[in-house]
């Protein structure tokens, strides 16, 4: 899969951390910086990690894949020093691979960190990472991933992963199913439990109730204005990544709006034009962390 980098990531308010949920991380020790509305250039200012999380389920004692981008956002090349998580009770069983050669560099990143060669500005490098789920204090809680710019150390980025047990490994976290269905493996995922047309698995995936008819994922309420403007609000997880997608004249060939991270209840978004706009049609789409 694609990483979202290319739309979540970039700082679009000054102050504002940005955020990544998927299954390719990025770091960019140069750009990922949150900084003063005052400073001049990016880097100077409040050295502040930013908020980037990966979730993914997995079947205890199954392996995790996921994969790290290195990349220098910066003017000038620099090298940068990838570490990995030293947070967990009882360890954890990773391996680190350089890609695509598949170099394994574990040793060094489960210790002082493994320094990069030199990256040129714009330049990546690419980090496989595999952890067996075998140790149960791996799960909910953050797994921390550094990589640090050796020429200046005080620009840091953190990913943090965190594991959800899937002990049937349908999809659905454990706790999730627990939650909804009293036991850790008895929703089916293909299954419409409360009948409203939406699987157990795209309710999950929407952060809607499986359980309550009137619970998914839709468009609410749609109100006109001010000026030439619509505000589109939907219900929402605060752990979700929803885009607003708009097709004009006809319900085909829908275009992207917007990507964002969803808020705890309800989500609104917007949509303004400079001229009378033809008709509209909207629709929302839900993705995992």
């Amino acid at each position: 899969m694609a990483s979202r980098a290319g739309n979540l990531i970039g700082e679009t308010t000054a102050g504002d951390d940005q955020v990544l949920l998927y299954d390719r991380a990025s770091f960019q020790p140069d750009e990922w910086i949150r900084r003063d509305s005052s400073a001049p250039y990016r880097g100077q200012g409040l050295f502040t990690e930013s908020v980037q999380r990966v979730e993914q389920t997995v079947k205890f004692g199954f392996t995790n894949v996921f994969f790290v981008t290195i990349r220098n956002y910066g003017t000038v090349a620099d090298r940068f020093v990838f570490k990995g998580p030293a947070n967990v009770t009882g360890g954890i069983d990773a391996r680190y691979f350089l890609q695509p050669a598949g170099t394994e560099i574990t040793g060094a990143a489960t210790n002082a960190g493994w320094t990069s060669d030199l990256v040129s500005a714009g330049d990546t490098r690419e980090v496989r990472i595999q952890i067996i789920a075998g140790n149960a204090n791996l799960f909910n809680q953050d797994l921390v991933f550094t990589s640090t710019s050796l020429t200046d150390p005080t620009r840091v980025d953190l990913v943090r992963m965190r594991l959800l047990r899937d002990d049937d490994n349908d999809g659905l976290p454990d706790a999730w199913e627990q939650q909804y269905f009293g036991n850790p493996t008895n929703a089916v995922a293909s299954d419409d439990s409360d009948g409203d047309g939406f699987s157990n698995l795209a309710e999950y995936i929407a952060g809607t109730d499986p359980k309550n008819a009137d619970s998914n994922l839709r468009i609410t309420q749609v109100q006109a204005g001010p000026g030439l403007s619509v505000t589109l609000t939907w219900p929402s997880a605060a752990n979700r990544i929803y885009t607003v997608e708009r097709a004009s004249s006809e319900p085909v060939g829908f275009t992207g709006l917007l990507d964002v991270f969803g808020n705890a209840l309800e989500t609104s978004y917007r949509d303004t034009w400079l001229t009378n706009p033809p008709p509209s049609f909207y629709r929302i789409r839900a993705e995992l962390p």
